[in-house]
């Protein structure tokens, strides 16, 4: 099987076969041409190298690599790699090294055999010089560690590679950490991020050797890097923080919050309900410019009145998540498009853990996409063990579907007025969780046909409604359960007379959810 990617270091070797196979005054034409093609355009294909996966390469590969290290200006590495482009890697403007694992599909065999496996280098004492590619590197804009066990240590960010750090030129650092390791290192690189740094994203989902918060960090010589007190973050202007805080928030939440007034957007993971009220506490005294607020978890802690405070504190969002629990009065609602309908762009809404929650739900559901023009993104989050949270499919199909010429993504669950729903299944539209014979029955009483039928009709208006949205690309209804099988939805349509209405092809069905199923919901 031939591969999908096919390396630069493979190229030579490619060459050199087909040098094999073609005669002499084609070898001269082949290298001719490789010869014009080094000079014009190998640079260029420098530019950006991605060594993800750490496979064994021969001593020529390296050898090329460290001969174009100073033409790569985005780079992809494995940390125990980077040996290799110390010093003459000084051009870059993107990196992004890991170490002992990843945080993404294409980098989980890291740890495999090769040329040099990287746990023996991580023990290598030479080994914290790879990230003096920091410290090298002043141009940098762009930083990502993704780290796993106790890789992110002291010794791989001593004094030289944090002064680098403050005196670099980041504006965007992502920080992916895994599994164990020091709150300490963290501190340390937030506090020497440059004053360019305008984007802060960290994805944790780690558990911290020391969850108190210190003012010293060890390196592996003995010494000892002094932390400097919190600073103002003057160019931060977006926080992302993904999975719940396992540190302290008094140790890196709240001093990033009160030291970056210019925020416009954040997004932040679920934290413990005794810090709740101070997190929405400092936001509206240190930030007072926010205009997008997301949260990770669809589920939060936060209360009626705090979410009302947070609304009338922030007049205009433009993007916006919260948990329209049952502890949450339509006053929230009310406030949140009173306050920003004319400039909502994005709304997330969760519906906690509610078991009785259709009614609401769908009457803020309607208000939104009724009073917000221009909306480009709702998605209701609907939980497996949630029930009865679906928007109803008659209520749905009345809005004034016209107006939103924005809209771009929709992701909602619909059920039948009137009907019950047990359980969704994410992963599956068409989860059916009634038993067989119940569904047997009910599908052979004339009451429960005709009344397929009159969906079948609803869902037919609603695909026609969701034609005329120019700006439409994503559609993720989430039929719940009783359902209504496509096949009865094309049935209807031939068996209207109105000649003037647009008629919906099978593939259009099927974008907005809809399968062919039997009458026993398989598949």
């Amino acid at each position: 099987m031939s591969p999908s990617t096919i390396s630069i270091f493979e190229i030579p070797l490619i060459l050199d076969i087909i040098c094999e196979s073609i005669s002499p005054k084609d070898v001269w034409l082949c290298r001719r041409t490789c010869r014009l093609w080094s000079r014009s355009f190998e640079p260029y294909v420098w530019h950006r190298i991605r060594l993800s996966r750490r496979t064994a390469r021969p001593p020529a590969a390296i050898r090329l690599l460290q001969q174009n290290a100073c033409r790569i200006r985005s780079l992809d590495i494995h940390i125990a790699d980077t040996v290799f482009l110390v010093p003459s890697c000084t051009r870059l403007t993107r990196l992004t090294f890991y170490g002992g694992g990843s945080n993404n599909n294409n980098n989980r065999d890291l740890s495999r055999l090769g040329d040099h496996n990287s746990s023996n280098h991580l023990q290598d004492p030479q080994q914290p010089v790879a990230t003096r590619l920091i410290a090298q590197n002043p141009h940098l804009e762009r930083l990502t560690i993704a780290m796993e066990f106790a890789d992110l240590a002291p010794e791989y960010f001593s004094g030289p590679v944090l002064t680098g750090l403050r005196h670099s030129t980041i504006s965007t650092l992502e920080l992916h950490l895994r599994q164990t390791y020091n709150v300490a290192v963290l501190a340390a690189i937030l506090l020497y991020c440059p004053d360019t740094l305008s984007e802060l994203t960290i994805d944790n989902t780690a558990r911290f050797e020391r969850t108190q918060f210190i003012t010293e960090l060890g390196g592996s010589d003995g010494l000892k890097v002094s932390l400097p007190p919190w600073r103002e973050f003057s160019s931060l202007e977006r926080l992302i923080l993904r999975h719940q805080l396992k540190f302290q928030e008094e140790a890196i939440l709240f001093p990033l919050l009160r030291h970056s007034p210019h925020l416009r957007e954040v997004t932040l993971p679920s934290i413990r309900m005794s810090h709740s009220d101070t997190m929405v506490t400092i936001l509206i005294e240190s930030c007072p410019h926010i205009d997008r607020m997301l949260r990770f978890s669809e589920h939060d802690d936060l209360t009626h009145d705090r979410c009302l405070d947070i609304l009338w504190t922030y007049p205009g969002l433009i993007e916006f998540a919260f948990c329209y629990s049952e502890d949450m009065s339509p006053e929230v609602i009310e406030v949140l498009l009173e306050q920003s309908g004319s400039t909502l762009e994005v709304l997330e809404v969760s519906a906690g853990f509610d078991t009785d929650n259709r009614e609401r739900m769908g009457a803020c559901i309607s208000q939104v996409l009724q009073r917000c023009p221009r909306l480009r993104r709702l998605r209701v989050v609907h939980e497996w063990e949630i029930e009865a949270t679906g928007v109803g499919l008659q209520e749905f199909v009345g809005i004034r579907w016209a107006a939103l010429e924005w809209l771009e993504e929709l992701e909602i669950p619909i059920g039948s007025p009137g009907f019950f729903s047990l359980s969704i299944d994410e992963g599956d539209v068409w989860d059916r969780v009634m038993e067989e014979e119940r569904i047997e029955i009910e599908e052979n009483r004339l009451e429960a046909q005709q009344q397929r039928m009159v969906d079948a009709g609803r869902v037919l208006q609603l695909a026609r409604r969701l034609t005329v949205l120019p700006r439409l690309k994503a559609v993720k209804l989430l039929w719940m359960d009783p359902v209504v099988p496509i096949e009865d939805v094309l049935k209807f349509q031939k068996e209207e007379e109105q000649e003037d209405e647009v008629e919906i092809d099978e593939s259009f069905l099927r974008w907005m959810g809809l399968k062919r199923v039997d009458r026993h919901g398989s598949k």
